[in-house]
C-alpha cells in the first residue's frame, strides 16, 4: 500500500480531493476512507500482537516490541501505528507506559468499529 501511494501520489491525492473525504496533512490522508481502513487494520494487528506475543503483566498484556518495529512489520509508517495506538487508548482498550503498549486484559476482543 505504501509503495502504491508513493508511485501514484498525485492521482491518490486528486482522488481523495475530488471525493471531498480527506485533508492532506503531512503527506498523510488522515480522514480518507482508505486511511480509515488502514488504521482499522493496524488497530486489529496491535490487538492480535498482544494475543500472540504479549506477555502478562499486572496491568494487562504488554507488547514487547516498539512502534517502529510494528510499523516495519506492517509496512506502514510509525505515525500510522501511533495514530492507531492513540485511537485504541481513546477507546480505553490499551494504556501506554513508557513507550510500551499494554493491552487491557478485558479489552482483547477483536471486533472493532465498523467492519465494512
Amino acid at each position: 500500500m505504501k509503495k502504491f501511494i508513493k508511485e501514484n501520489s498525485s492521482s491518490f491525492y486528486k482522488l481523495a480531493y475530488e471525493n471531498h473525504k480527506s485533508i492532506a496533512v503531512n503527506n498523510h490522508l488522515w480522514h480518507s476512507k482508505i486511511y480509515e481502513n488502514i488504521l482499522l487494520q493496524t488497530m486489529h494487528c496491535i490487538l492480535m500482537l498482544a494475543q500472540t506475543i504479549g506477555f502478562e503483566t499486572d496491568k494487562g498484556l504488554e507488547i514487547p516490541i516498539s512502534q517502529q518495529v510494528i510499523a516495519k512489520a506492517l509496512k506502514t509508517t510509525r505515525m500510522t501505528v501511533n495514530k492507531a495506538v492513540i485511537c485504541l487508548e481513546q477507546e480505553k482498550r490499551i494504556i501506554r507506559d513508557r513507550r510500551k503498549i499494554i493491552v487491557l486484559k478485558d479489552k482483547l476482543e477483536l471486533p472493532l468499529g465498523d467492519e465494512n
